[in-house]
């Protein structure tokens, strides 16, 4: 998709967080480069099951936030953080156990993707956290 197709949605990680995260353009980012990077890794160093396990997973992972930002309930977002969550924690192995084999540079884009994953699975569970502190106190 054109970047300037994607809505704009931002998420507060905490509430000492002044700017929103703009998190819509930045998992289509990480879906987009995901399958960049299976693109030049030859395929007899990466299976092609694994390679399928990954792409469903990084596109799952935006799919998933984009959910939560239109969910009608917080009970809604709730679920679907929590399998945005999910989705990264997947992305981040399939990434892990991918062979890059003798090129440094793929290996470092590589780990860059790792690294994202897990900055996007910190984001995902400070949402989460957040959301359940400010929950009201169920009445009794």
């Amino acid at each position: 998709l054109p970047k300037e197709r994607w809505q704009h949605q931002s998420i507060h990680m905490t509430t000492s967080t002044p700017s929103p995260i703009r998190l819509e353009p930045r998992t289509a980012q990480f879906a987009l480069d995901v399958r960049k990077l299976i693109h030049k890794v030859s395929s007899k160093d990466f299976l092609s099951g694994d390679a399928h396990e990954l792409l469903q997973a990084s596109g799952a992972l935006g799919a998933s936030y984009v959910a939560a930002s239109e969910a009608p309930s917080k009970k809604a977002f709730a679920f679907f953080i929590r399998s945005a969550l999910t989705q990264a924690k997947q992305a981040r192995y399939w990434l892990r156990l991918l062979d890059a084999g003798e090129a440094s540079s793929l290996t470092k884009e590589r780990d860059r993707l790792v690294e994202e994953a897990d900055v996007l699975l910190k984001i995902f569970g400070a949402s989460l956290r957040t959301m359940r502190a400010n929950a009201e106190p169920v009445a009794a």
